[in-house]
């Protein structure tokens, strides 16, 4: 008779929880695509709406708890992210990271944009070059948020867009060009700022025309999530950040 074999499965380095927006197509296949060997992703979605809008914001706000109890209930979580960078900076970092440990006081709790900038501290930028696609609104709050957190804008630059849609569709050869039109020399860094934005697949590219680091949402939050996890692996392909040898 064969007796029966257990493991520690297929994720037995880390498991890392995100919640996204209920219509984003953008962080879910970035994460699963950074994910090292051993590292499990594992998705709840939050309920939002296409239109960036303070409404928008109460929604995720109040829902965002909920979402956070259906990641893997009953089984140890070692990290649990959201992945909204304007959400979490209109509501506050604190008061996401509450609303999911309320759901999760076993994993650690953290956000995209609480990832980015400690990415860029990481890699020491003190003066950063921003693009964002946000909405007026947004933009104010973002902006504080970078200062407040220690930085000098050499340049922000909005696509100024109203939708996720829009976010989602742009293309990655036009943010990669307009990154290079709104960068300024001087800056320690470049920071593309939303998860939604399809900018992984072209920050090589810009770290070798620009000759700095390029920090983008979904590769600082993995690096985060990782770290935070004592991993340590390199990933090729997407940056100085993640590629550490």
């Amino acid at each position: 008779m064969t007796v029966q074999q257990f493991d520690r499965g297929r994720h037995w380095r880390a498991k890392l929880g995100f919640i996204v927006l209920s219509n984003e197509e953008t962080v879910e296949d970035d994460v699963f695509r950074l994910a090292p060997e051993g590292v499990g992703v594992h998705i709840s979605r939050v309920q939002s709406a296409d239109e960036m809008s303070a409404d928008t914001i109460t929604l995720m706000k109040n829902n965002l708890r909920h979402s956070a109890s259906l990641l893997l209930p009953g089984i140890p979580l070692d990290v649990i992210c959201f992945t909204c960078s304007g959400g979490t900076m209109a509501m506050g970092e604190d008061v996401a990271c509450a609303a999911m440990k309320e759901a999760r006081p076993d994993a650690k709790a953290t956000t995209v944009i609480s990832a980015s900038l400690r990415a860029l501290k990481h890699i020491g930028a003190a003066k950063i070059s921003v693009l964002a696609p946000y909405p007026p609104f947004l933009n104010e709050a973002t902006k504080a948020h970078l200062q407040a957190s220690g930085f000098e804008l050499m340049a922000y630059h909005s696509l100024c867009y109203e939708t996720n849609a829009q976010i989602t569709n742009t293309s990655p050869e036009f943010i990669f060009e307009r990154a290079l039109e709104i960068f300024r020399p001087g800056s320690d860094a470049l920071f593309i700022c939303c998860g939604a934005l399809r900018s992984l697949e072209i920050i090589d590219r810009l770290e070798r025309q620009l000759n700095v680091p390029v920090i983008a949402s979904n590769q600082a939050m993995m690096w985060d999530c990782l770290t935070i996890c004592s991993i340590t692996d390199s990933i090729p392909g997407y940056g100085r950040l993640l590629n550490n040898k």
